[in-house]
């Protein structure tokens, strides 16, 4: 998520990582100032080879695999992967909720 933030954030764009506990939980959020999603694809952009198509935007490439394995990763640990973003060059917000791991007792 902070390679694409960062990826997709031009110069002089800013990058923030938040992190806060919750409860028994822990969100992470990753926000940019960068190119943002267009609404009709935040629903697909965590499908496999999911690409947004920028024609005017050279250098932005990739398998448009990444997202979906980081969402398989957050999942696999009982975790979930939101998106936010309020469209073209608005930035985006992904959002990862973790659950906090609780040491078993000896």
């Amino acid at each position: 998520m902070l390679s694409n933030a960062s990826k997709y954030t031009p110069d002089g764009g800013q990058i923030n990582l938040i992190v806060e506990q919750l409860q028994q939980d822990v969100n992470i959020f990753v926000e940019d100032t960068g190119l943002g999603i267009p609404p009709e694809m935040l629903d697909r952009i965590f499908e496999m080879f999911t690409q947004i198509d920028r024609p005017l935007e050279k250098g932005y490439t990739g398998l448009g695999i990444g997202l979906t394995l980081v969402k398989r990763l957050i999942e696999m640990h009982q975790g979930t992967i939101s998106v936010t973003s309020a469209g073209i060059n608005q930035g985006s917000q992904f959002r990862v909720t973790l659950p906090i791991a609780i040491p078993a007792e000896l």
